[in-house]
Parts: C-alpha cells; sequence; structure tokens
C-alpha cells in the first residue's frame, strides 16, 4: 500500500465512533519484575528478570548479562533461563567483532539446553559498500547442534542522509535456499522526527499476508507520547489495533510507565501489557515492572 494511502486509510479508521469497550475487567496471566544493574560507565551490564503467574507464584527466571570493552562496546553477552527451583532450562550467548574502524563487523550466537548441549549456532555477518555507504547488509547462517545448515537470513538496512534508519529489508530462506518468509518496514519523518512506520510480512510466494500503519504522536515538548498501528491482513482488510500509551515525568521528561493494548477489529480490547518504570538519580532505570492481562473473549 502507498504510504500516503495507509495513512488516509489509518486516520479514517482512528476516527470511526467506537463500539462500547466491554466494562468487564481484565483478568491478570503474569506479571514480571525487572532488577538491572550497571558498571560506573552506566552500562547495563546485568538483569534479573523473575515471572510470576496470577498468583503470584514464581514460574522462572531469566538472567541476563554484558560485557564491553575499553572503547565501550559490547562485547560478549549471555541469557539464561531457569525455571522456579532455578535449574537452568536454556541459555544464548552471544560475542561481537568489530572492524578497525569500529563498524560491527561478525556477531556470533549459540544457544544450548539446560545440560549446555548446543541446539543452534548463528553466525551473523554485517557489510557496507563504501560505494553506497547508506546500505547495510546483514547475512545470518543459522546451524543446528551438529553444524548442519538450518536457514539464513539476509537483511538490507537503509540510512537516510542524517544517518537515521528509513528501511529495513529481511528474507529468510531454508536451508535449499528456499523463501519462508519475508519481513519489510519504511519509516517516515517529520519535522526530523518519525512520524509514521509501514510493516509488512510476506509468506513464501512472496505473497502479503500482513500490513501495519503505526502513527506516532508528540506531546507538546517533542517527546513520543502514543503510537497507534492498525493491523491489516493479506488483502488489507482491517483485523485489529495496538495502542501504546506513554507516561512521562512531568519534571525530568523521563519515561516512567508505558501501556500497550491489543484490539480487534472493532476497536476491543484483547490484551493489554503495563510497564513501570522507576529511574535513580542519574537517570538509569533501576526497577522495571511489567503486568499483562486478558479480557476473557481473548483465548492464551
Amino acid at each position: 500500500m502507498h504510504r500516503m494511502l495507509g495513512l488516509t486509510l489509518l486516520a479514517g479508521l482512528l476516527a470511526l465512533p467506537r463500539v462500547g469497550h466491554a466494562q468487564v475487567a481484565p483478568d491478570l496471566t503474569r506479571i514480571e519484575v525487572h532488577s538491572p544493574a550497571y558498571n560506573a560507565a552506566g552500562r547495563q551490564v546485568r538483569d534479573d528478570v523473575q515471572r510470576y503467574d496470577a498468583e503470584g507464584g514464581l514460574t522462572g527466571t531469566l538472567r541476563s548479562s554484558w560485557i564491553y570493552d575499553r572503547a565501550g562496546r559490547l562485547q560478549s553477552s549471555e541469557t539464561i533461563t531457569m525455571d522456579a527451583d532455578g535449574t537452568p532450562t536454556h541459555a544464548w550467548s552471544t560475542t561481537w567483532d568489530y572492524a578497525v574502524e569500529g563498524a560491527l563487523k561478525v556477531a556470533h550466537r549459540t544457544r544450548t539446553d539446560g545440560d549446555g548441549r548446543v541446539i543452534e549456532q548463528e553466525r551473523e555477518r554485517w557489510t557496507r559498500d563504501p560505494a553506497m555507504p547508506a546500505m547495510t547488509t546483514v547475512e545470518t547462517r543459522v546451524t543446528d547442534g551438529d553444524g548442519a545448515l538450518v536457514r539464513l537470513r539476509y537483511q538490507v538496512i537503509e540510512d537516510g542522509p542524517d544517518g537515521q534508519l528509513v528501511g529495513r529489508d529481511v528474507s529468510v530462506f531454508d536451508a535449499g535456499e528456499v523463501q519462508i518468509f519475508r519481513n519489510l518496514e519504511r519509516w517516515f519523518r517529520a519535522a526530523g522526527r518519525v512520524s509514521v512506520v509501514e510493516r509488512w510480512t510476506f509468506d513464501a510466494k512472496d505473497e502479503p499476508t500482513t500490513h501495519e500503519v503505526a502513527d506516532w504522536s508528540y506531546d507538546e515538548k517533542g517527546r513520543l507520547a502514543s503510537v497507534d498501528n492498525g493491523i491489516f491482513d493479506g488483502e488489507e482488510v482491517l483485523t485489529g489495533f495496538t495502542h501504546e500509551v506513554r507516561r512521562l515525568h512531568p519534571r525530568t521528561g523521563r519515561q516512567i510507565g508505558r501501556t500497550l493494548t491489543w484490539t480487534d477489529a472493532d476497536d476491543l480490547p484483547l490484551r493489554r501489557m503495563t510497564e513501570e518504570l522507576t529511574h535513580d538519580d542519574a537517570g538509569r532505570i533501576q526497577a522495571r515492572r511489567v503486568r499483562w492481562e486478558r479480557w476473557e473473549s481473548e483465548s492464551e
């Protein structure tokens, strides 16, 4: 869909009278509590996430850590998932290598099971043609625990003259290099800030399956306040919305909360994520609490 047509369609849909929302309160499904930690330079080096069910019982923990080189570039990371008893179930580790000029060149990712056996590995190579500096190509080879090729992912990232992202095209292929799916996104700006983001997904035959049009809105100080996103199927039939609303501290302007609501084609609520943030005196996130809810009409 052409950009202006997408904008016109979304604006018209958002302006329509809404069917009355169900007054029934949503059901709590789970809660996540994040506890980040930082180094002396202010970079995040750890995040522990405890996950609880609706009754408050611990269901698992996600522990992430990051290591940086002397230049402050990310050197390696590790994420471990554990069950309610603290037993590891999966782990992801990543290392990054950089070119002489400092640009990211290669990333290696490894996924293991709870016993440390390799399940999957990724080798991601970033290249940029000096003749086309606005275009970055990322090729990712995914292999299984035995080293056999599982899939390939090709990504083309396009930057504008100011270095800001304007487009991304990602194609995923199986081991025989037959396309599995493709994702495309375009970022549009006005007055130097994002105004609209459009995203498409395509199937193995490169036929469109979904199309999303997101309208970004700002407050009087130019801070992002909300994002309304219309979701359409491959035939451009409306299937639903997402509505994101951010809460900002009135004095510092820091984000202290966010609500993301998924709705159906009539804009009736299905699911909701509510995020609460607290910051330290340096402006770093000190704690993050995420609450997930759903309405009875939404099956899990």
